[in-house]
């Protein structure tokens, strides 16, 4: 999973980058797929208002649900690149509710792994839950600052969360 580069260069001496070898690059998911148009660095009126932000590859967006509140068991069904953020996403089976999603995907998510989500979750890889039903001392990935809001802390790759007991 994790490749070391032989140094040609000073700065390349430490350099550990992903095999992307087993990722998609190909969506599979083509209903949750959505074109994505570049502002180049322009405002509402045209004008160029931030510079050099022209150009680079076409990017499509993938909807991702930030939210999981719902009691529900899915499956794997793979793990693909996106090219709008530094972390993988995988794509989820929904067994209860027959539907496909995406969701971040952790560090050693696998294809074929089951996750769930809601209240009667336990606590393992790639399941959500409330942080009430967290013990202390857990990593978590993709919070919500509100109780039934969308995650936005920690969510770009290898970025994690310590629960700590507050005094």
């Amino acid at each position: 999973m994790l490749q070391k580069i032989k140094p040609t260069t000073p700065s390349q001496r430490h350099l550990i980058r992903i095999n992307n070898v087993y990722l998609r690059n190909t969506p599979l998911l083509k209903s949750e797929v959505k074109g994505l148009k570049n502002s180049s660095g322009r405002n509402n009126t045209g004008r160029i208002t931030s510079f050099h932000k022209g150009g680079g590859h076409k990017q499509n967006y993938r909807k991702i649900d930030f939210t999981r509140r719902k009691n529900s068991v899915g499956i794997i069904t793979s793990i693909e690149y996106d090219p709008n953020r530094t972390a993988n996403i995988a794509s989820v089976y929904d067994i209860s509710l027959k539907k496909y999603s995406y969701i971040i995907s952790p560090k050693n998510l696998e294809v074929g792994n089951i996750i769930k989500s809601g209240l009667n979750a336990e606590i393992s890889l790639g399941h959500s839950l409330p942080i009430s039903k967290i013990p202390e001392g857990c990593f978590l990935y993709n919070l919500s600052y509100k109780k039934n809001g969308l995650s936005k802390i920690s969510r770009a790759a290898g970025t994690f969360t310590y629960l700590l007991e507050t005094v």
